[in-house]
């Protein structure tokens, strides 16, 4: 996962540079059924700032259905596998309780 500065820099007035670079997530991380990744001190300039992506579960089944569409196999396997426990809990399944 990568964090882009899609803005330029105030202080280089509109021109996109290389200090607008991705930069790997330090850290991820699940805070009330969200996924936190975070970035601290991205960037590579004076400016540096700490921030932070949070994704959640349907976005995360968003993301599986679009790599899906794409035929990423193992997207196409894992969306195939998401229908088809849906289908079984609409049947009466449910899943066994998870030990904490």
């Amino acid at each position: 996962m990568l964090l882009h500065r899609v803005t330029p820099d105030p202080f280089q007035i509109d021109k996109i540079s290389p200090s607008n670079i991705g930069q790997n997530q330090d850290s991820i991380v699940c805070y009330g059924g969200c996924l936190v990744a975070k970035f601290d001190r991205f960037g590579n300039g004076a400016r540096r700032s700490d921030f932070q992506l949070t994704i959640d579960w349907s976005e995360i089944e968003a993301f599986i259905g679009v790599f899906a569409e794409e035929k990423n196999p193992a997207a196409v396997e894992l969306k195939a596998a998401l229908d088809l426990l849906k289908v079984m809990k609409e049947a009466g399944w449910s899943a066994p309780a998870i030990a904490s």
